[in-house]
């Protein structure tokens, strides 16, 4: 019975097992229905999708097409826009271009007529203002020159040279806290010690605070003299150290002068300046002439004349020239150079240079000291028109020198040796002939005045005067001529220290005794000299006042020019 169990349950179990491979058949044949299924509805959603794709693709492209052409179709409404406004804007600017230029045309009618207007009130006034100017000018003239005529006739009934005193400030380690020399007045100096005193008259009197303005103040007006013709000496003198060359030399603007000199600049640069100025002024006007100026530099040096405008030897310095007297009286340097200078810059710089070469030397009282006589000659020659429609011109000629001399030392205080005590007894010497040649002149006067002689009995006593002792003095013969009619100014300098006591008596001695010189006629009418004073003055004032119309009549004339020129441009 077990066995039949068995085998049921062997049948059963085996049914079971044909269902369930029968159950699994039909599912996997389901399953693989709904595989194929969905398969295939898979593949219809991609083919849909495709076809969705596509349609996409294709209103996108359809919507770019409609976009690019609406896009195209507003670029053409907007640039056919802006050719309408570029159309209106230039229309308007041609009209407007049209308006202004008949507004233009309007306004420069107007100018022209305003122009034309003011050209002939400027001509007239200009016209007005020349007629007025050459009237000025001429009277300007005429003023100067008798104011001219009434300063020479001065100095003739006066005779003397003219001496200005100059002192120089004490210096540290110079005796300073001791003053010997001082200034009394603007004519009169005092010099005193605890033994005695004395008292010097000048023409004019610097104190220690003077400027070099204040010096050539002293002789400007010998720049238009020199111009008139009138031979012009300015010497200096003093012991070394006392300023000479500081007063006549000063600073010298080389290569930099544009018409304004410095502070320190000496007579000479500040002569010089004046000189070309007034050359220009003399030129522009009707009345003046042409002036050429002609420049020579010559040194004293050992009794022997040298040309410092000719390039020193490194060995034997500067070459020397002769000096030759002329069948009237006068002295010539044939052999030195002369220079024609155009302007003052040049004159400066040639001056400069020639200073350079000039002899100098330190000792213990000067730590420069000039060891020769410096002499500037500015030879002026003048060609004017004729006045009487000859077709001659008329040509002058005249010299303005500037004598730089060498202090006069007394060796024991230089304490110099060898070369330098040569040149220095060369300098002594040469400084005692001048005083001789002084001594003379003043003798020569006294001698004249004592007897009642008249200036042409003086012109002719035979008084010797000894111009031939040093070369110094045959070259300053011209202008130290009794009777050449030469003005001359002296510019003695002293120290104001007591230790240089004697060689300020020295010097104040020589400057009076020059001041009684006579180089005129000289009359010693007091009253004349007095109404020729007056005389003069009162010429002064004119030729000022006059001067001061003229100058506002060239800038009227000026201002009216530059008027004329703005308009014409």
């Amino acid at each position: 019975m077990a066995e039949a169990v068995a085998e049921a349950r062997l049948r059963m179990w085996a049914l079971l097992k044909d269902e369930v491979a029968t159950l699994t058949m039909a599912h996997e044949q389901e399953l693989a229905q709904l595989h194929a299924a969905l398969a295939a509805q898979q593949q219809a959603h991609a083919e849909a999708a495709q076809h969705m794709q596509r349609d996409l693709e294709l209103a996108a492209a359809d919507a770019d097409q409609a976009n690019a052409q609406e896009k195209q179709r507003l670029q053409s409404l907007v640039e056919a826009t802006g050719r309408r406004a570029a159309e209106r804007d230039k229309e308007h600017q041609r009209v407007a271009a049209q308006q202004a230029e008949m507004a233009a045309k309007q306004q420069e009618a107007a100018v022209r007529a305003a122009q034309a207007q003011v050209r002939e009130e400027a001509a007239a006034e200009i016209q007005n203002l020349q007629q007025r100017l050459a009237a000025a000018e001429a009277k300007c003239s005429a003023v100067g020159a008798a104011h001219s005529a009434l300063h020479d006739q001065m100095v003739e009934l006066k005779g003397n040279i003219r001496v200005v005193c100059r002192l120089r400030p004490p210096a540290s380690g110079r005796g300073a806290n001791t003053v010997a020399l001082t200034r009394s007045s603007a004519y009169e100096v005092n010099l005193s010690n605890k033994s005695s005193a004395a008292t010097f008259a000048f023409d004019q009197v610097l104190g220690p605070r003077s400027t070099q303005e204040h010096a050539f103040a002293a002789v400007a007006p010998l720049v238009k003299s020199a111009l008139d013709g009138r031979n012009v000496c300015l010497l200096a003198y003093g012991q070394t150290g006392s300023g000479k060359t500081h007063t006549l030399l000063g600073d010298i603007p080389a290569g930099k002068f544009s018409g304004e000199l410095p502070e320190g600049a000496g007579v000479l640069p500040r002569t010089v300046a004046a000189l070309f100025e007034q050359k220009a002024y003399n030129s522009s006007s009707s009345s003046g002439g042409n002036v050429a100026v002609y420049l020579s530099i010559l040194e004293v040096y050992n009794e022997a004349v040298r040309d410092l405008l000719v390039d020193p030897d490194p060995a034997k310095g500067p070459p020397k020239v002769d000096l030759r007297v002329t069948s009237a009286g006068g002295v010539t340097v044939p052999n030195a150079m002369e220079l024609e200078v155009p302007d003052a810059a040049t004159t400066l710089e040639i001056l400069a240079i020639a200073q350079e070469n000039r002899a100098t030397a330190a000792t213990d009282v000067n730590t420069h000291s000039s060891r020769s006589h410096l002499v500037v000659t500015l030879r002026l020659q003048t060609t004017t028109p004729d006045e009487d429609n000859s077709g001659v011109a008329v040509t002058t000629q005249s010299k303005l020198q500037v004598v730089d001399l060498a202090g006069c030392e007394r060796v024991k205080a230089s304490h110099v040796a060898g070369a330098q005590l040569v040149e220095a007894t060369a300098i002594n010497k040469s400084l005692s002939a001048l005083g001789d040649v002084v001594g003379a002149l003043v003798g020569k006067a006294t001698t004249a005045a004592s007897q009642g002689l008249s200036s042409s009995a003086a012109a002719a006593t035979n008084s010797f005067i000894p111009y031939r002792n040093s070369k110094l003095t045959l070259l300053l013969q011209d202008a130290l001529q009794p009777h050449g009619k030469a003005k001359v100014v002296l510019f003695v300098t002293a120290a104001v220290e007591l230790n240089h006591w004697n060689e300020s008596l020295a010097a104040l001695t020589f400057a009076s005794r020059c001041r009684a010189v006579d180089l005129y006629s000289g009359n010693g009418n007091g009253s004349s000299g007095s109404s020729s004073a007056a005389a003069s003055h009162k010429a002064a004032a004119g030729a000022a006042a006059n001067a001061a119309e003229l100058a506002a009549a060239e800038k009227k004339i000026a201002e009216l020019s530059a008027q004329l020129r703005r308009l014409n441009a």
